[in-house]
């Protein structure tokens, strides 16, 4: 889910004035999303960007498992800092 979050707290609230970007539902058979690289760096529960296009909490990644649990599947995204991403593959790491 994305959305304006007028106040900051974190919550979607039509009420508040705050404003639905895209919803996306679950994915069937896509394997796991994990918040964080397993070897390490940024992990938060959600992504906060300021006004200006930079991330509020700092930089993290998102790695997506296939459901075969095949490694040389495994895909990364890599949100930076001013809120660019970078894709990875396999075991690369974000760093």
């Amino acid at each position: 889910m994305a959305f304006v979050d007028l106040d900051g707290d974190g919550v979607f609230e039509s009420s508040q004035g705050d404003s639905l970007l895209r919803v996306q539902g679950a994915l069937d058979k896509s394997g796991t999303i994990v918040q964080g690289n397993p070897e390490g760096g940024g992990s938060y529960a959600s992504l906060r960007f300021r006004p200006t296009g930079t991330l509020k909490n700092g930089a993290s990644t998102f790695t997506f498992k296939s459901p075969s649990g095949i490694e040389s599947m495994r895909r990364g995204v890599c949100v930076g800092f001013v809120g660019r991403i970078r894709l990875i593959s396999g075991i690369e790491s974000c760093s």
